[in-house]
């Protein structure tokens, strides 16, 4: 026997195997598998030589098993058996798991998204364990690398090597004090006049609103620069600063700040992106289905 012979075995010639032994014949063997006899007879020989046996002998008008053919079925019934589960579908089952998903994402999608999926994902899978990470300015680096099964983000993947889905869109709008002068509207030369807070992240990020600014060639330098948008309400009351983001952080600043349309139009359009790897895997199909269904619920 050598390796070339043992490689090219296959799953089916091994059902066959186990069909001729429980049948004790070739020809009722190739009736139950709906098979030509003559099939039946060419694999039959084929793991003859395979495993350097004759396997069965013939006995009136069937066969019997040799010892070794024996010893043989039965470890072939269990690869049989465990290929037949490994083609199985995956499934998930939310309301059993206790699987870890791992959500990417930044302050926004927290604050305005995750407090409507983790209901979603609590109702329907009690058990399941959920991770949130910062997607920074590297949530797709994390898809490629596996880190995460899903990116929740405003920017654009720079390859197609992964899927996009529109989550829900938004607006750039400017969040200032309720005492200052321009709380009851800002023109463009007073926004560019104005103090203003950067919100960085990881340092590295730049908000979107800033590339509709180059493009009108109207630059703006921060007063302020500070990692999350969590603090910056605080930071505003009482203050001539100006911070330009999302306008559904709105209810976070309601309490201390006023809203005011910003002197441009900058649409921010939040996206789910998830790999190739985990495209047709149960759970990661039944998560994006979940986000998909809180992103609806704030039209």
């Amino acid at each position: 026997m050598d390796d070339f012979d043992v490689l090219k075995t296959d799953f089916h010639a091994l059902n066959i195997l186990v069909s001729v032994h429980q049948a004790g014949s070739l020809t009722k063997a190739a009736a139950e598998l709906l098979l030509n006899q003559s099939t039946v007879s060419y694999a039959v020989e084929r793991l003859r030589k395979t495993f350097d046996d004759p396997l069965f002998v013939k006995h009136g008008r069937g066969v019997i098993p040799t010892e070794r053919c024996d010893a043989l079925v039965i470890k072939a019934q269990d690869l049989v058996r465990q290929f037949a589960e490994m083609s199985r579908p995956a499934t998930f089952d939310p309301a059993k798991s206790t699987e870890r998903v791992v959500i990417s994402c930044n302050s926004y999608e927290r604050y305005v998204l995750l407090p409507r999926l983790l209901n979603l994902i609590r109702r329907d899978a009690p058990h399941l364990r959920v991770a949130v990470i910062s997607s920074g300015t590297i949530g797709h680096e994390q898809i490629e690398q596996g880190i995460c099964d899903v990116l929740v983000s405003p920017v654009p993947a720079q390859s197609g090597s992964t899927y996009t889905r529109h989550l829900f869109s938004d607006r750039y709008t400017c969040f200032i004090a309720r005492d200052q002068p321009h709380a009851a509207g800002l023109t463009l030369d007073a926004y560019c006049r104005a103090a203003h807070i950067f919100v960085r992240y990881d340092g590295n990020w730049r908000a979107l609103f800033l590339d509709t600014l180059d493009q009108m060639g109207v630059s703006i330098s921060p007063t302020l620069e500070i990692p999350s948008v969590g603090s910056a309400q605080n930071l505003i009351a009482g203050s001539d600063l100006i911070l330009t983001a999302p306008a559904r952080f709105a209810p976070m600043f309601a309490d201390e700040c006023v809203t005011v349309d910003a002197p441009f139009d900058t649409l921010l359009s939040e996206q789910m992106f998830w790999s190739a790897r985990v495209h047709n895997d149960p759970k990661s199909q039944w998560l994006r289905g979940k986000i998909v269904a809180a992103a609806s619920m704030l039209d």
